[in-house]
């Protein structure tokens, strides 16, 4: 459950991240307050600070091999929560999930075979087919609650046997949505029927709100799906290249492990091993990931409470899963004014058509940051779209 915002800030630190070569902070003037890239501006776990320093301890940093154990660590991990029966032996390293993606579409499909995917969401998962020369086909989803439509999506994969793959975003980056089970057998179903790859991103799935679903524990070993994962979003390691993909298929799984390791994409460095069988292996850093939750919560809170006492028109989706609050702000401003305010009010946020048509007129703002930088970030925003809207 939600805690105080007081009462978080005790447990997490919000450090100063300037003049760290950080994506976020460091690609602006000091001036201006960051909301747009993905991660989180809180300290991390101690345990894992910890883990990486007993580390460096040992002055040899050579070539190092997978713990023999954290294939079975990541499963007990994903099986407890998610009530699947993963294997070990279903378990790719990557040094990055985008980095996996890439790799399996092109080991199974061809230039000119096409992609389906949903509208609005994450850009890569649309933008890196295309660069791979397979065109891609959107099923939008319903702006009621956000849906998938089923419907739709088996009507365009059965008139077009171009189709080849379907890469889903569960949870759903942006729209804060998480998929419930019903939804993912269909999808599941529809793909089996039309010999589809179905390929979930689940990198969001530890930073659900409400009970979130894996499609692995909806599927069977059988069927075309993977799933890639990672703890860069759940833990705030992205700096540490470390991920991993669930393939239960037999079939699939020995072609991707021969691509991964020709490509040298499954080889991990030695901090990223030591990172993965820590966070996933130790207690402890559940009670941190918890804290990191409810600090997320309450900064949802103050969002909505300012955004709406300001600007009552604005509609925020409900915070079921990440960090990334997805805000409708068509009844103030264009897209053109949107990003006149952000100028205006030296913030960066991702301007909702980068994720696809019907993203117009939306922000994605990443709130997992110091709630009194949050705070004044919202009052700027506020501030500049009402002296733009009245004119």
């Amino acid at each position: 459950m939600p805690i105080e915002s007081s009462i978080c800030k005790k447990q997490l630190q919000f450090p100063d991240r300037h003049e760290t070569c950080s994506v976020k902070w460091d690609r602006n003037t000091q001036d201006v307050l960051p909301f747009s890239v993905a991660d989180m501006d809180f300290s991390g776990s101690v345990h894992l600070i910890n883990r990486l320093k007993q580390r460096l301890e040992h002055p040899v940093l050579g070539y190092t091999d997978p713990f023999p154990n954290t294939k079975r660590t990541i499963c007990n991990w994903w099986n407890s929560r998610y009530h699947t029966t993963i294997s070990e032996e279903a378990v790719i390293y990557s040094t990055g999930v985008l980095h996996s993606y890439v790799q399996i579409i092109e080991e199974f499909t061809r230039i000119g075979d096409k992609i389906l995917t949903f509208s609005p969401i994450y850009p890569p998962l649309f933008n890196l087919p295309v660069k791979l020369g397979r065109p891609v086909v959107f099923s939008e989803l319903i702006n009621d609650n956000w849906q998938i439509d089923c419907e739709d999506v088996e009507k365009k994969i059965r008139s077009d046997p171009t189709i080849r793959l379907l890469v889903l975003c569960n949870p759903h980056n942006p729209v804060c949505k998480v998929w419930g089970k019903v939804l993912l057998e269909k999808l599941v179903m529809i793909c089996s029927k039309y010999d589809v790859l179905l390929v979930s991103d689940e990198i969001h799935i530890d930073l659900s709100f409400i009970p979130a679903v894996s499609i692995l524990q909806v599927s069977r070993p059988q069927d075309a799906v993977i799933v890639l994962g990672s703890p860069v979003k759940t833990f705030n390691v992205a700096g540490i290249k470390g991920s991993f993909l669930f393939c239960p298929s037999v079939k699939i799984r020995e072609r991707l492990a021969i691509r991964f390791k020709t490509r040298g994409i499954s080889d991990l460095n030695l901090f990223a091993y030591q990172m993965l069988e820590e966070v996933y292996g130790n207690p402890e850093n559940e009670i941190w990931l918890e804290r990191a939750k409810n600090q997320i919560s309450a900064n949802y809170q103050l969002l909505c409470k300012n955004m709406k006492r300001s600007l009552p028109k604005v509609e925020i989706a409900p915070l079921e899963a990440t960090y990334l609050a997805w805000i409708d702000l068509r009844a103030y401003l264009t897209d053109e004014q949107i990003k006149k305010a952000c100028h205006r009010a030296k913030i960066t946020l991702h301007y909702g058509n980068e994720f696809g048509l019907n993203g117009e007129g939306f922000i994605r703002w990443n709130i997992a940051c110091d709630p009194v930088i949050l705070e004044k970030g919202i009052d700027l925003f506020i501030k500049e779209v009402s002296r733009i809207s009245l004119g």
